[in-house]
């Protein structure tokens, strides 16, 4: 079977010109959160932003993935990609090179798009006691998704009033 390669521009760059680049973002590299962790292929994505302001101020196409220069260790890569109007953070093995990743990329991407509306028609649906606001109340949902080596997927969805923020519940999703 032959695998489908995407149209992405790839540009490697050195890792301080990386740092440069995406100087604005230095935190969420360091923060260690993991918003998608698909260990089973060695991926690890950050943060999804809306892209279109980063993307006229940096005058940046659509379609371009930012790849860190490969260093001599096993430490992670580090990436930024815009695809599908977001600016996608995060990092990858060493070993990965960019079409794989850009492959990835959109692969997960696609998951974690479908993922997203299942969340959002499953809180839309129903209401949660908040204790702040003493009522039954809409919640905001913050999920994330873990692929274990073995292909299982967790998807974790935290809870929180719309009205006062208030956590409310954690609800687990296994795929």
């Amino acid at each position: 079977m032959k695998e489908k390669v995407r149209r992405v521009e790839i540009k490697v760059v050195e890792p301080n010109n990386f740092s440069r680049i995406f100087k604005d973002f230095q935190k969420i590299f360091e923060s260690g959160e993991t918003l998608i962790a698909r260990n089973d292929i060695g991926l690890w994505i950050l943060a999804i932003f809306p892209a279109n302001c980063w993307i006229e101020e940096n005058k940046v196409r659509e379609g371009t993935l930012f790849y860190e220069e490969a260093a001599p260790t096993s430490d992670p890569r580090r990436f930024a990609c815009v695809s599908k109007g977001r600016l996608i953070l995060g990092e990858c093995d060493y070993y990965i090179d960019g079409e794989r990743l850009a492959n990835y990329l959109e692969d997960t991407l696609e998951d974690y798009e479908r993922v997203e509306e299942e969340v959002r028609e499953f809180t839309e649906k129903q209401r949660w006691w908040c204790i702040s606001c003493s009522s039954y109340m809409l919640a905001e949902p913050v999920f994330s998704i873990k692929v274990r080596e073995s292909g299982e997927k967790v998807i974790t969805i935290k809870l929180y009033c719309s009205y006062c923020g208030q956590y409310l519940d954690t609800v687990y999703q296994y795929e």
